[in-house]
């Protein structure tokens, strides 16, 4: 029963997520738009995660309750607007499902105790932060940005996770680590920033880095940057032999460190304790 229950808090947050990232990438388009300061505030206040209506991405027709059942309603509709007519991607009803497994999967390898009332909020605050990674790596996979409101948004709920964490455990050194790693990643991809003049690392990745380090610690952020070199390596890999692969092609890296950083929340400690016991350290 306790899985149904997440899973459908799952296909709810997943619903969220894509409008999440679809609001978030229109506000970054009305930010960089050439047009009055009045008409940008109007148009980015009905974009307002909070207080906007949900709407169809094409004619932005106010939504209603039976259109917005995550998955059933784009099946029902057969993936088309109700109001327009107009195809919606099958990326919406694919982005609910895959949050429900990266939830699931989530809840099942849970470091944390969920046997009191704390240990169950920090689990819906690490909800909270999975929400702001999946909008951002598509965000950033479909259009090469990453937005400052959405980084900040992903850096403050975790900093919330690492206070919950600490208190759970007793240990002030949890968000003592926090802060290490994000001077230590800042700092350090702010210099590969510099020294590259973007062409490594982009203001947003660092500002991303930045909040990875106090999710996981200087260490847990570094174990984080290699396995997403890790998977861009096998991503490229894959491409090439698919004949996929184009010269000047760009990979984003944001959704790589971002499943870096899923990985090593989950198994991070599993896996450095494992290097350790391999390498004699």
């Amino acid at each position: 029963m306790i899985y149904v229950l997440v899973a459908v808090y799952g296909v709810a947050l997943g619903s969220f997520v894509n409008a999440l990232a679809w609001r978030s990438y229109k506000r970054f388009e009305l930010t960089e738009a050439k047009i009055s300061e009045k008409k940008r505030k109007a148009e980015i206040k009905k974009l307002s995660v909070a207080r906007g209506r949900s709407m169809c991405p094409h004619c932005e027709h106010t939504l209603g309750a039976k259109d917005l059942v995550p998955v059933v309603s784009w099946v029902m509709l057969r993936g088309r607007c109700r109001y327009c007519g107009k195809k919606i991607a099958a990326q919406y009803p694919l982005i609910e499902l895959f949050f429900v497994l990266l939830l699931l999967v989530s809840f099942i390898f849970w470091p944390l105790s969920l046997s009191s009332g704390v240990g169950v909020v920090t689990f819906v605050v690490w909800s909270q932060v999975l929400v702001c990674m999946v909008a951002l790596s598509i965000i950033d996979k479909s259009h090469q940005i990453l937005p400052t409101p959405l980084v900040y948004q992903f850096g403050t709920t975790s900093l919330t996770l690492v206070a919950l964490t600490a208190y759970m455990q007793d240990d002030i050194n949890v968000v003592k680590d926090a802060f290490i790693g994000a001077a230590v990643l800042g700092l350090l991809f702010w210099a590969i920033y510099v020294l590259s003049h973007e062409k490594w690392v982009g203001g947003g990745d660092v500002r991303l880095l930045v909040g990875i380090g106090i999710l996981l610690g200087w260490q847990g952020g570094l174990l984080a940057v290699v396995i997403a070199s890790y998977i861009g390596t096998l991503l490229l890999i894959v491409l090439l032999l698919a004949g996929k692969y184009r010269r000047r092609m760009r990979i984003a890296f944001g959704p790589l460190l971002l499943a870096g950083s899923y990985i090593v929340l989950l198994w991070g400690r599993d896996m450095i304790e494992a290097y350790k016991r391999v390498s004699g350290l």
